[in-house]
């Protein structure tokens, strides 16, 4: 077993999981994919098979108009999506983004998906289907519901619609 903070762990490969809460700053990009990146790093060093970061952790949440207002904040997530992907290594990533839905001319602009990252890759994106529409949420105003439900291949980061939609045969390859 691996000790790490005073706690025992397994061996990689045997399901270690690690969940960073990492309270991202709404809109600073930057600031919350280089704090969630110093995680991935120490996750790496200590043997976590996956690290679970919030939703919507590179963006911030609550997103409201501002990624209408300025979309170069979407951009800027993706791009370090990219970045944070090529410095996986073992330790797979299951982190939240805003996705543009590129292409799209029904429907809201964006999604909110998850990246599962790992091995300088991206192996996979989930969006997510169910939006809150009660209280002080307001994620349905600014974001598309997903067609389906599941892992999709990552060729289809930006370009998702219900003609792409992956049934896992994809994935697979």
């Amino acid at each position: 077993a691996l000790k790490a903070r005073g706690l025992t762990m397994n061996r990689r490969g045997e399901g270690n999981i690690a969940i960073a809460q990492i309270n991202p700053k709404a809109g600073d990009v930057e600031y919350n994919a280089t704090k969630a990146m110093k995680y991935i790093i120490s996750a790496e060093k200590v043997g976590v098979d996956t690290i679970i970061f919030p939703e919507l952790a590179l963006m911030g949440y609550q997103i409201l108009d501002t990624i209408d207002r300025h979309p170069i904040i979407v951009k800027e997530n993706l791009k370090w999506l990219k970045a944070i992907a090529k410095r996986t290594g073992k330790t797979n990533v299951i982190i939240g983004f805003v996705e543009p839905r590129i292409g799209e001319t029904v429907g809201r602009a964006y999604y909110n998906s998850v990246a599962i990252l790992g091995q300088g890759k991206i192996k996979g994106v989930v969006r997510k289907s169910l939006l809150p529409t009660y209280s002080e949420f307001s994620d349905y105003r600014y974001l598309e519901p997903s067609p389906v439900v599941g892992v999709q291949s990552p060729i289809t980061l930006g370009k998702f619609g219900k003609e792409k939609i992956d049934n896992g045969d994809k994935l697979a390859e």
